[in-house]
């Protein structure tokens, strides 16, 4: 496989794909050439200030409520050291190899923009830690996400300048694929115990631990991977909404474009016709015909023609049955495509008429039923078979036709439509927030004047040095560009919304496995129920992540506890936002993934009759990766353990092997 080349930062806006093939792919990374020339400019800039004694923030005083503080020349370096040594406060579990690399990343492209005054070397030494893959010790707790995120930014300070208390993951082999997961902190060694891979420390100079330490770098590497996997978990949950449906044999009519068209909120009509599309060609919704209580009929007629305990005359009339129903699926299959096209009170009539011919499968199994009664039969499980005989029988065909679902089915595209927008919003803000200047201060050089043009680090010392000294101090500007508040709104957001798509999901697992609303599936989507337990706890455990995440979504950007003495009085709380915004949406994966496992099997139970093509295509992957049934093996009747097959669904949605790549969203 060829390697890819190296992405090439010039301080612009990150795609969310960018950061996720840095983050999760190990892509290289270099700086332009024109980034480099900006990164000298403002590094001038500085060290011509440096030489005038000019006052600067955090440069040349202290930080915080310690701002009018002065440091002598002699201690400036040592001032970045301890900024860094004091800030690397942070406590709990470590960040995930995938989050820090998604932070170094984004730390390097601000710095690559030309406003923070420090080093190209700086630069470098960040790219070198990324190529090098390694994996700095940075704790979870600690950012209040303004001044930015200092106490984790100081983390990755502590390796950047070797220090002793500087922690990195000591591993004999780097994996192909970074961890999701972080290792227990015992793992995480000095930078002197562990391969370097051709990084070398620095010596933070004047300015740069400032420039490391101050800034929305962790909370925008969360926001890029949680909105990575939102818009995955989407797509799977358009999917799921559509194999619940055939599953259900739900109403479609739900997702008829002139619903939407009637209430034009963006992304509506397109998750609605996703869905629709993955339904396309479905025979199981074509007809009103409950193929679940069919197939569950045959399943009975079998277990009594092959009992040893059934009279004789019972079995070969449910081997009669067996037959009959087997011509019926037949015939079915082979009907001109009229039936299909008639008026659902007409295919009622139709069906109907079928199933009530005389010697038909209604009048079988009345007559099934009926000589296991007057065997007298003792075997509980013939007198079972006995009574719901002619309950699936009768129950086959409506009465009349079913005109709408239950709200998680008929409103899935008006509640997902939220999730996309809200993703849509999201993406925005933390693409833009990747190509922006987040630290304090900031280097404007077109405040001093029109620089020259020529590129030469000579020239543009020389115009420095022509500038009257007010003028040159006049380009550093503190402001406030690291409060977290824009990524701390719009995270709250992603979970709450994604909470609501895994709540509907729940929802409609609920119904799939309550046959009270389940449209002829059995109890919890298992044959034999009582004996079997099938999928009623793949719904608790639903129900107890949903659990979780509303209580994850809780917004943190309402939250503000002063810091710094009451100097940083308003604060963002942004990494706790996205933090919790990440867990959602591995929640909502799971929850996502419960369903898939749910609706694939009670499709099994609509067989002979055939979902959309989208659907089929999904559960044929399923079918291989899962291997759950084949045909041999019949409806499910059996419990297994089914904690490996969800853990196999959660990883093909994070590998995007079942739903296809989303249209644009209008």
């Amino acid at each position: 496989m060829p390697v890819p080349s190296p992405l090439v930062l010039d301080g612009g806006p990150l795609s969310i794909d960018a950061v996720v093939a840095v983050a999760r792919s190990r892509q290289r990374v270099a700086i332009s050439d024109e980034a480099a020339a900006r990164v000298r400019r403002s590094r001038a800039v500085i060290e011509h200030l440096l030489d005038t004694g000019a006052p600067m923030y955090g440069i040349t005083t202290g930080f915080g409520a310690l701002r009018g503080t002065a440091i002598p020349p002699d201690q400036r370096e040592e001032l970045q050291r301890n900024l860094i040594r004091s800030h690397a406060s942070g406590m709990g579990p470590a960040f995930s190899e995938e989050v820090v690399r998604a932070a170094i990343l984004l730390r390097a492209n601000t710095l690559c923009q030309g406003y923070s005054g420090v080093r190209l070397e700086l630069v470098e030494a960040f790219l070198a830690m990324l190529n090098a893959d390694l994996y700095p010790y940075v704790p979870q707790q600690g950012s209040v996400g303004a001044s930015g995120d200092l106490a984790p930014l100081s983390h990755l300070g502590l390796v950047l300048m070797g220090d002793p208390e500087g922690r990195v993951l000591r591993r004999d082999s780097v994996p192909d694929r970074p961890l999701a997961d972080a290792p227990p902190a015992e793992q995480f060694v000095p930078l002197a115990e562990a391969p370097a891979g051709g990084f070398e420390p620095i010596t933070l100079r004047a300015k740069e631990g400032l420039a490391v330490n101050n800034g929305t770098t962790f909370m925008n590497a969360l926001a890029a991977l949680a909105l990575h996997d939102a818009a995955q978990v989407l797509r799977h949950a358009e999917l799921a909404t559509a194999m619940s449906l055939e599953a259900q044999q739900g109403i479609p009519d739900a997702f008829l474009d002139c619903i939407h068209e009637a209430r034009p909120q963006r992304g509506q009509l397109d998750v609605s016709r996703r869905i629709a599309g993955f339904v396309e060609g479905s025979e199981i919704l074509a007809l009103p015909l409950n193929s679940a209580r069919l197939s569950r009929l045959r399943w009975h007629a079998d277990r009594i023609a092959e009992s040893e305990h059934a009279p004789d005359a019972a079995a070969a009339l449910a081997r009669t049955l067996a037959d009959a129903l087997d011509a019926f699926w037949s015939a079915l299959d082979t009907d001109p495509s009229a039936l299909r096209e008639q008026h659902p009170r007409d295919q009622i009539a139709a069906l109907a008429e079928r199933l009530d011919a005389p010697g038909g499968i209604r009048d079988l199994a009345e007559r099934v039923a009926q000589s296991l009664r007057a065997s007298e039969t003792s075997d509980p499980t013939l007198r079972a078979h006995a009574r719901i005989l002619p309950v699936l029988a009768d129950s086959a065909v409506p009465e009349s036709p079913e005109v709408q679902s239950d709200y998680s089915m008929r409103c899935a595209p008006q509640v997902l439509a939220c999730a996309l927008r809200a993703i849509d919003h999201a993406r925005e803000v933390t693409e833009t927030e990747a190509g922006s200047a987040t630290d304090n201060p900031l280097v404007f050089i077109d405040r001093i004047g029109t620089p020259p043009t020529d590129d030469a680090p000579e020239a543009f010392a020389d115009w420095l040095r022509q500038q009257p000294t007010d003028s040159v101090a006049r380009a550093v500007v503190s402001g406030g560009n690291f409060h977290g508040q824009p990524l701390s709104s719009v995270m709250d957001y992603l979970a709450i919304t994604m909470t609501t798509l895994a709540s509907l999901s729940e929802r409609r697992v609920a119904h799939l496995v309550d046959e009270h609303h389940s449209n002829g599936l059995p109890p919890f989507l298992i044959l034999g129920s009582g004996l079997n337990s099938g999928f009623m706890l793949p719904q608790y455990t639903a129900a107890a992540i949903v659990s979780e995440c509303k209580t994850l979504s809780h917004p943190a950007s309402v939250d503000s506890i002063p810091t710094s003495a009451g100097t940083e009085d308003h604060v963002s709380m942004g990494t706790i936002a996205a933090r919790k915004a990440l867990q959602v949406v591995r929640n909502a994966r799971r929850v996502v993934a419960i369903e898939l496992l749910a609706a694939y099997q009670a499709l099994w139970f609509r067989r002979p009759m055939r979902p959309g093509a989208g659907v089929a295509e999904a559960a044929e992957i399923l079918d291989a990766e899962i291997g759950f049934y084949d045909a041999a093996k019949g409806l499910p009747s059996t419990d297994r353990v089914l904690y490996p097959d969800l853990a196999k669904v959660e990883a093909l949605i994070a590998s995007d092997l079942l739903a296809p790549s989303p249209q644009p969203s209008r």
